[in-house]
C-alpha cells in the first residue's frame, strides 16, 4: 500500500510509513496540544514533494493567524502558499448552505486543483454548526468515498477528549485515528502521541513522546516498541577498559556486546572509569558515545586533558562523541533516539551512559523496566559494548544492597566503587560483583585516583568488612601505612 510520508521521521516509523494514501485520518486531541502545527507540517513537507493540498478551515484560527504562526518554523516555505497549498474556509458554505452544499463546494476545489490531500481544520466547529450525529456521519462518509475514488488523503482536526474518540460516530468512520495530550507532570510539560487506529498499516501501539521546537514536531518512537525481539550473540574477544589493574581482575576486559554496571558513591572515579573506557576503545578503532545528563561536553574534554586520558585526542577528534542533555528537562525516549542515530552515524562501538539515576527519574519502576531492558537489548543487538553508571548515595558505613536497582537484572557485568573507612582513614576501594560467562578476580582492592587515572592496588589483607563500607582489621593484624602496598600490572 502506497504512504503518505509526514517528514517527521519519528512518526513515520510510528505510523509503519506514513498514511495510507486515500484514507480519511482524524487527528484529536486538547487545545494547545499540536493538531494544527502537526497538520500543516505535513502539507509543507508534501508541498516540497510536489503534492498539492487544499487546507479548510471552520470555526478555527483566520488564514493570516495560521500563516503566521506557521513563519517561525524551519519547514515554512512562503513559496508553496497560494500554489502548492490554497488556504480556503468552510465557514460561510456551512452557515448559508449547510453541509450538503459544502460538500460540492470541496469536491469541486479538490478537482479544480488537482488535490491530492485535503485538511479540515477544526472539525468540531463543523459538527457544532451541523447540528446532530447522523448530518455529521454522512458528511464524513460521502466525502471519504469520494475522496478516496480520486486518491486523495483527507485529514480531519478536531478538539476532542480521549472518551469522545469512543463516543462520536466520525471515529467509527476513519480509517486512522491518532490523538495528541499535553500532560502537565509535576512542574513541566510532556507531549504524548498515541496510534489509536491506522486500517491497512501495522502501526507501533502506545504512546510516544514528541516534543515541538523550532523545527516544528518531533517524534521519538518507543524504545520497547522498536526492540521487540532481537538475538545477538556476545563477542568472542576481550574489551580492555583501559585501567591496567581492573582489566586485570576482569581476565583481559568484558566481553564484546555486554552490558556493565558500575555502581559507585560520590567521588569515586565513576565518571573517570568510563572517560578511560571509551579512550581505550578509541586507541583500538572503535568509536565510542558518552551520554551525559551533568557535564557539557567542554567539561567532559577538559577533564580528559586533565587525566591523560586522551593521548591520540580522542575526545577531540571525534573518536568519542558525546550526546549531552540536561537533566533538568530530561526526556528519555528523545535520549534513545539519538543514541541510536549516533551509532548508526558514527559506527559506534563503545557507549558509555551517565548516568542511569537520570533515567529512572523519568519513569515509574514497570515502564524504566521496560526502557532499560529494551535499549540494552538494541545495544547488544549492535554488537555495542555498554557501561552504565549508577550511583550509591551511602558515602561510607552502610551496607550494600542490589535491591530495588532494575538496571542490575539486564546487567552481565557489575563493578562496585566505594569509599570504605579504614582505621580512622577514608580510602577508596574497587571490586568485581559479577562477570557474566566468565571467571573474574574476587577480591576487593584499594585504588588511587592521579594524573593517569585509576590505578589499582593489591587486595586488601588482613582486613575485613570492606563492602559494607566499616572495614575491620582481623584480630592480631596491624593496619598497614596505606591500604596500597604495590600497584597491579
Amino acid at each position: 500500500m502506497d504512504r503518505l510520508t509526514t517528514g517527521i521521521a519519528g512518526l513515520d516509523t510510528v505510523l509503519g510509513g506514513g498514511f495510507p494514501i486515500g484514507a480519511s485520518v482524524f487527528i484529536g486531541g486538547s487545545p494547545g496540544t499540536g493538531k494544527t502545527l502537526l497538520t500543516e507540517q505535513i502539507l509543507f513537507h508534501q508541498a516540497a514533494q510536489g503534492r498539492r493540498s487544499l487546507f479548510l478551515t471552520t470555526l478555527s484560527e483566520p488564514h493570516e493567524k495560521l500563516i503566521r504562526h506557521a513563519e517561525a518554523f524551519s519547514w515554512f516555505d512562503r513559496r508553496w502558499l497560494g500554489d502548492q497549498i490554497e488556504l480556503l474556509s468552510l465557514y460561510p458554505t456551512v452557515e448559508q448552505q449547510g453541509l450538503t452544499e459544502a460538500l460540492e463546494l470541496l469536491l469541486q476545489s479538490v478537482r479544480a486543483r488537482r488535490a491530492q490531500i485535503v485538511v479540515i481544520d477544526g472539525f468540531r466547529g463543523l459538527r457544532t454548526m451541523a447540528g446532530d450525529d447522523f448530518s455529521v456521519r454522512r458528511f464524513i462518509f460521502d466525502l471519504a468515498a469520494k475522496l478516496n475514488l480520486l486518491g486523495v488523503t483527507c485529514i480531519f482536526n478536531g478538539e476532542y477528549g480521549r472518551p469522545e474518540i469512543d463516543h462520536y460516530p466520525e471515529f467509527t468512520i476513519a480509517d486512522g485515528i491518532v490523538w495528541l495530550r499535553n500532560d502537565l507532570v509535576g512542574m513541566k510539560h510532556e507531549r504524548w502521541l498515541e496510534v489509536v487506529k491506522l486500517r491497512g498499516a501495522t502501526y507501533l501501539g502506545g504512546r510516544h513522546r514528541f516534543e515541538i521546537s523550532q523545527l516544528g514536531i518531533e517524534v521519538y518512537p518507543r524504545i520497547a516498541s522498536l526492540v521487540g525481539t532481537v538475538d545477538y550473540t556476545p563477542g568472542p574477544e576481550r574489551l580492555r577498559l583501559g585501567t591496567p589493574g581492573l582489566d586485570a581482575m576482569l581476565n583481559g576486559g568484558i566481553l564484546g556486546s555486554s552490558v556493565t554496571l558500575l555502581l559507585g558513591t560520590p567521588g569515586t572515579g565513576k565518571t573517570l572509569v568510563s572517560m578511560q573506557f571509551l579512550a581505550e576503545g578509541a586507541r583500538q578503532g572503535e568509536p565510542g558515545l558518552f551520554v551525559s545528563f551533568h557535564e557539557s561536553p567542554s567539561h567532559l574534554r577538559y577533564r580528559a586533558q586533565s587525566f591523560d586520558l586522551i593521548g591520540d585526542e580522542s575526545f577531540l577528534d571525534g573518536s568519542v562523541q558525546i550526546l549531552y542533555a540536561s537533566a533538568a528537562e530530561l526526556n528519555a525516549e528523545a535520549v534513545a533516539t539519538r543514541i541510536c542515530a549516533a551509532i548508526d552515524e558514527h559506527q559506534i562501538r563503545r557507549v558509555v551512559v551517565d548516568s542511569v539515576a537520570n533515567l529512572e527519574a523519568t519513569f515509574d519502576t514497570a515502564q524504566l523496566g521496560d526502557y532499560l531492558v529494551a535499549l540494552t537489548m538494541y545495544l547488544r543487538s549492535r554488537g555495542v559494548a555498554t557501561l552504565l553508571l549508577k550511583e550509591i548515595p551511602e558515602l561510607a558505613g552502610a551496607p550494600l544492597t542490589l535491591a530495588g536497582l532494575t538496571v542490575s537484572v539486564t546487567a552481565d557485568n557489575i563493578l562496585l566503587l566505594r569509599h570504605v573507612e579504614l582505621d580512622g582513614r577514608l580510602e577508596r576501594i574497587i571490586s568485581v560483583v559479577k562477570l557474566r560467562d566468565s571467571d573474574f578476580d574476587a577480591s576487593v582492592r584499594p585504588y588511587t585516583i592521579g594524573r593517569h587515572g585509576l590505578v589499582v592496588g593489591e587486595p586488601l589483607r588482613g582486613v575485613e568488612g570492606a563492602l559494607t563500607g566499616m572495614a575491620r582489621l582481623r584480630s592480631g593484624e596491624t593496619a598497614p601505612d596505606r591500604p596500597i602496598i604495590s600497584t597491579v600490572p
